[in-house]
């Protein structure tokens, strides 16, 4: 008997087809065919000679779970049948999708617009709030859960193509979706460096930034926001415009990144990315890389228009017992000192004088899992960022020589 043959299918934007192709699970076997006409509408990292069958499955990849997702091994162990739904990869970061069948269809299936099945960000919490019975309701599934036959299965959950390690999961709250995002195994302070971050970032209002909150989910301390993406955007990360030019001989990832956009044609780069450094140096968040900072872009025109807020600055305030050992910086020291001479010299007069730190110092000495080493670690922190911004704000500007 000879070997089953695998399915063509076709990856979409919204309504628009892209480009065709042979599947085997999550594995890219071959590119059938290019949609010539609808081609600026792919991925900023596959156009034009980044289009292979390699980048389209590094692409692929980033859309799906991570190995080294925390509790990942757990879940493959108590609820692999969740791990099994892949079909059509929906997204709430953006609008591409792969029809599989002829009746698929964009408006009935997207997570901007339906519901979607909360259980397997669930799963990775601890299977106590998993309702199986729910997710057999939704699916008309029957049975063992270990005999679901989920390949029919049309849309499952967007926890299914939401990257990063750190455990999280969607939740819709009316018509809005909301990520709620755990502590790590190592690191069980970022959702409170989280909204703390956030915090400093709208009191020096240099740039959008996503609002956290702090809730208590699955009875663990997560950080809460509102989804930035809509129906109509799609987050493109910067990792994506680099892809798309050369490097040059010691130029260093800011300038690049500046070069980059203005070949694009994409206004502010220098402007954003100094701010976008000046606001780490402020908080001292280095965990500040190519995948959690970028642009929005309007999926109906393939349009960028404009940049992201800032997101994902978990890694801020961290005490020495929650620093990591080994990270990859990707703005030097000398970046640093770049931006914050061009924050002094555009922005002095438009930063608050001074950090409000009262409500923060509040939130730091009621977090339940520091001990007293690290509130008052955490407080120093807090006050080292006030000392940066006040080192603008109060610094005397010399007369002009004669």
């Amino acid at each position: 008997m000879g070997k089953k043959a695998l399915p063509t299918v076709v990856l979409h934007n919204k309504r628009k087809p892209l480009i065709s192709f042979k599947i085997d699970k999550t594995e890219i076997v071959q590119i059938v065919k290019v949609i010539e006409k609808n081609k600026e509408f792919l991925p900023l990292a596959l156009h034009g000679e980044n289009l292979t069958l390699e980048n389209l499955q590094t692409w692929f990849n980033k859309r799906l779970i991570p190995k080294d997702r925390e509790n990942r091994s757990y879940v493959l162990e108590n609820h692999q049948y969740f791990l099994r739904t892949y079909r059509n990869f929906f997204s709430l970061s953006d609008q591409y999708w792969v029809k599989v069948n002829t009746n698929d269809r964009w408006s009935k299936l997207n997570f901007f617009d339906n519901d979607y099945c909360e259980e397997v960000g669930k799963a990775f919490f601890g299977d106590w709030e998993v309702d199986l019975d729910k997710a057999k309701e939704v699916y008309s599934l029957e049975g063992d859960p270990e005999n679901w036959d989920t390949s029919n299965i049309v849309s499952f959950s967007p926890d299914l193509t939401t990257n990063g390690i750190l455990i999280k999961k969607w939740k819709k709250e009316g018509d809005a979706s909301y990520l709620y995002k755990g502590s790590g195994i190592n690191i069980d302070q970022e959702p409170l460096s989280e909204v703390l971050a956030s915090m400093v970032l709208k009191q020096l209002n240099l740039l959008d930034c996503v609002e956290y909150n702090l809730v208590i989910e699955s009875l663990q301390i997560c950080s809460k926001c509102k989804n930035f993406i809509t129906r109509d955007t799609e987050f493109v990360p910067a990792m994506h415009i680099i892809k798309l030019f050369e490097r040059k001989e010691n130029e260093d990832l800011m300038h690049f990144f500046i070069r980059c956009c203005n070949e694009y044609g994409i206004d502010g780069a220098e402007d954003y990315i100094n701010k976008m450094v000046y606001c780490d140096y402020v908080i001292g968040n280095n965990d500040r890389h190519l995948g959690n900072f970028g642009f929005i872009r309007d999926a109906n025109t393939a349009e960028i228009i404009g940049f992201a807020p800032l997101f994902d600055s978990g890694s801020a305030f961290q005490t020495k017992s929650n620093q990591k050992k080994e990270q990859v910086v990707y703005f030097s020291e000398e970046n640093k000192k770049e931006a914050i001479k061009y924050v002094e010299k555009k922005y002095k007069n438009k930063l608050p004088k001074k950090l409000v730190c009262s409500t923060m110092e509040r939130i730091i000495n009621t977090y339940p899992t520091l001990d007293s080493d690290q509130r008052e670690q955490l407080v120093k922190l807090i006050h080292n960022a006030n000392a940066r911004v006040k080192k603008i704000t109060e610094k005397e500007i010399s007369p002009p020589t004669k």
